[in-house]
């Protein structure tokens, strides 16, 4: 897209009905980012039905791509991830992964009680001991 206009951001619950709501609003071009983080690695007293089972992200842009006038042309990207909620399977994303118009740039980890043996932290590269 030539640029966009708006990021929307929902976690769905274990019901997957939506349950947070984020939005970020003002044009963004290639390139920029925005920050989000899901509530299982900031809420420690989550009610055991809002441990996110999805992820929804909304994007609204503009295109010039096709478009028969001077204006632009409005064009959205919906996409939706589903959790099996296996603390096993984590990460589910990779560093450098798209999705849609969007590019994964990092991650965090869920606070340990959702998953008892994960790490809290981002792990850094082990220590190498000069032979």
């Amino acid at each position: 897209p030539q640029l966009v206009s708006s990021v929307e951001i929902s976690e769905l619950n274990q019901d997957l009905v939506p349950f947070t709501f984020t939005a970020f609003d003002g044009n963004r071009f290639d390139g920029n980012q925005f920050t989000y983080t899901s509530v299982v690695a900031i809420d420690s007293d989550l009610n055991p039905i809002n441990v996110t089972k999805g992820l929804q992200m909304t994007m609204r842009a503009l295109s010039s791509s096709g478009c028969t006038d001077n204006e632009g042309c409005s064009i959205e990207n919906v996409w939706t991830i589903l959790f099996t909620n296996e603390c096993g399977l984590f990460p589910v994303f990779e560093i450098g992964e798209t999705i849609g118009w969007s590019e994964i740039a990092g991650f965090t980890f869920p606070i340990n009680q959702y998953c008892p043996g994960n790490p809290t932290f981002q792990p850094t590269t082990a220590p190498v001991t000069p032979s």
